[in-house]
């Protein structure tokens, strides 16, 4: 009974409330001198039991209105409260020490981001939440303010680094400017002094310009004629070669035939060496028939007669065969002879061609130069008219530039104050940067 809680004792004396009561009733029932005596006692212990159980409900209702004041008091901020003076046991002091606990915790973790945002606020970014002792959302959140701290922490370091580069840069420029500004008025100066020489030098310019201007015009004259007439001989010479090569064509097709007809020439002449063996041959049979019929006598007579024959038209025919060589013979020197005579036509007009060709690349190749001339000598002639024009503008232009001058001059003095401006402007914007 000693480490349980109000609540657990309020519950085992309201038990035997109960049962002592339930005992004072039943009692006097029973067959007993003393009976009467012992429900008078079960009565008093009953209601014994009933002012413990209403003292112990008492004891644990102020522990709870207790805690329900230190639960407002840390919820509207007030992280000093705490219960104090713990006198009960069993669930309610578990209960007791975890509000406590928690109490606690919550106080280290508000304590700790203070801490670390007072840092944060002074633009120092090392303090972090220590994360011992936390858990679950509370270590969640720890770590995502530690990482929100070091994101900061970088996020200024890079903002100071980019303000020390923005501090150089617009220092250089504003330098820059102020000393451009002030070559710019030298310029300005000496630029009214050069528009004035200008103007007299255009002058002279103009003149010189339209002079050569019709030089010019007579030069793109007698190149367009030049160029008509290579045209002309380029034609010339392409219709020559043209002519040319239809002669070397028809060359090529007659020493092709020529060389079909000696080809011819060579299959007679084996034709005939085929007829004159054929020939030779009959001859010798004929001979040997002759002497076969002397040998049979008169029966043999009339086929001496016919073999006689036949050795007279072999002996004719060989005499013809002889003739016909021959004449084959004059045909393939005739036609060796206009073969060789055709490849000599062949080869001469091969190299005529050649030439004529070589001819006709130099004609176009001088062609397409002389038109080349002609056409820069026509763009010279348009240029030289446009720089006449454009001298007649520069002239003008001139006068222009010498009021310009004296406006660009104004205009780099205001550019000087400007930068002076801009200087002061910017050191006053890196100055609230640094000690924001």
């Amino acid at each position: 009974m000693t480490n349980s809680s109000s609540l657990s004792r309020a519950g085992t004396a309201a038990l035997l409330a109960v049962l002592t009561a339930a005992a004072a009733a039943l009692l006097p029932w029973l067959p007993v001198a003393e009976a009467g005596l012992y429900a008078s006692a079960a009565a008093a212990l009953s209601a014994l039991c009933a002012v413990a159980t209403m003292l112990f409900l008492a004891k644990a209702r102020r522990w709870i209105v207790r805690t329900q004041e230190v639960c407002t008091a840390v919820a509207a901020g007030d992280f000093e409260q705490r219960l104090t003076r713990l006198d009960e046991g069993g669930e309610m002091l578990a209960l007791l020490r975890a509000v406590n606990h928690l109490v606690d915790v919550t106080d280290a973790f508000v304590r700790e981001a203070g801490a670390a945002m007072d840092y944060v606020a002074k633009g120092r970014f090392f303090r972090k939440i220590q994360p011992q002792g936390f858990g679950g959302h509370f270590l969640v959140s720890a770590n995502r303010i530690n990482e929100a701290t070091e994101s900061m922490g970088a996020k200024v370091t890079h903002f100071a680094s980019l303000t020390d580069g923005f501090e150089s840069q617009v220092g250089s420029v504003v330098e820059v400017v102020a000393s451009a500004a002030t070559q710019l008025q030298a310029t300005s100066s000496s630029l009214t002094g050069l528009a004035n020489s200008t103007m007299t030098q255009t002058t002279a310019v103009a003149a010189a310009t339209e002079e050569a201007s019709a030089n010019v015009g007579a030069v793109a004259s007698a190149s367009e004629e030049l160029s008509a007439s290579i045209g002309e001989i380029t034609r010339q010479v392409g219709d020559s070669l043209r002519t040319i090569q239809a002669a070397n064509d028809k060359a090529k097709l007659a020493n092709d035939q020529v060389a079909t007809l000696s080809q011819a020439a060579e299959e007679i002449g084996s034709v005939i060496t085929l007829i004159r063996e054929i020939a030779e041959q009959t001859n010798l049979l004929a001979l040997n028939a002759t002497i076969e019929a002397a040998r049979a006598g008169e029966a043999g007579k009339g086929f001496s007669v016919v073999a006689s024959e036949v050795k007279s038209l072999a002996n004719q025919t060989g005499e013809a065969t002889a003739r016909i060589q021959d004449q084959v013979e004059g045909i393939r020197t005739a036609t060796g002879k206009a073969v060789h005579a055709i490849g000599e036509i062949v080869t001469a007009i091969d190299d005529v061609s050649r030439i004529s060709a070589s001819v006709n690349l130099s004609v176009e190749e001088q062609a397409a130069a002389t038109s080349e001339i002609s056409k820069n000598v026509q763009e010279a002639s348009a240029g030289t008219a446009e720089v006449a024009r454009s001298t007649t503008l520069v002239l003008e232009s001139a006068g222009e530039t010498e009021s310009a001058a004296r406006d660009v001059q104004n205009a780099a003095g205001e550019l000087s104050r400007q930068a002076e401006v801009l200087r002061a402007e910017v050191d006053r914007y890196l100055g609230a940067a640094r000690s924001a």
